[in-house]
């Protein structure tokens, strides 16, 4: 996961070559799915398929890249937009676990969230970082478990002054 000075560079090299390049290299119709909904022949679907995108071919072959579930991401703490006359500061934190949307505790998972942080100002977090506390303008939680791979992700987030910020990320840690 490059870091955001990573992702800048990253922007600032892209050129009209890369792009093409990466259009050649790895997209084509070797692989995909297609849903068709309503009224139609399937044959003469596959046939107009064929003749629009068989021979669309990439150079490269397709390899699904898995998403591992633990990752070393350092913290870190950046000032994206700069806004003097409008303060306010974001927070976002979360965790990664080994876990999809097959494992037992996911339902439970998803009752929790919600109870925890996704019911909003019904919630958890709500009822501490706004409430209580006065933090926060907003906060919340999301989680979220991949269908394929073991990686699911429990994320906070919250909306407040700059002056609260140390608050929050203590409250969230909390």
């Amino acid at each position: 996961i490059p870091t955001l000075q990573e992702d800048l560079k990253r922007l600032e090299e892209l050129d009209a070559s890369a792009i093409k390049r990466i259009y050649n290299d790895f997209l084509g119709s070797h692989a995909g799915q297609l849903v068709v909904v309503g009224d139609f022949d399937a044959d003469d679907v596959f046939a107009q398929l064929q003749e629009m995108l068989g021979g669309w071919r990439a150079s490269q072959p397709y390899e699904r890249i898995p998403r591992e579930a633990f990752l070393d991401v350092p913290e870190e703490r950046f000032v994206r937009i700069e806004t003097p006359d409008k303060a306010n500061a974001f927070y976002f934190g979360g965790e990664v676990v080994p876990m999809n949307d097959a494992d037992p505790d996911y339902p439970a998972m998803l009752i929790g969230n919600y109870i925890f942080g996704a019911g909003a100002l019904s919630s958890r977090l709500g009822d501490r970082v706004r409430q209580q506390e006065g933090l926060s303008y907003g906060v919340g939680s999301i989680y979220r478990a991949n269908a394929l791979d073991e990686r699911a992700s429990l994320s906070l987030y919250a909306i407040t002054n700059p002056a609260n910020i140390d608050k929050v990320v203590a409250a969230g840690r909390a």
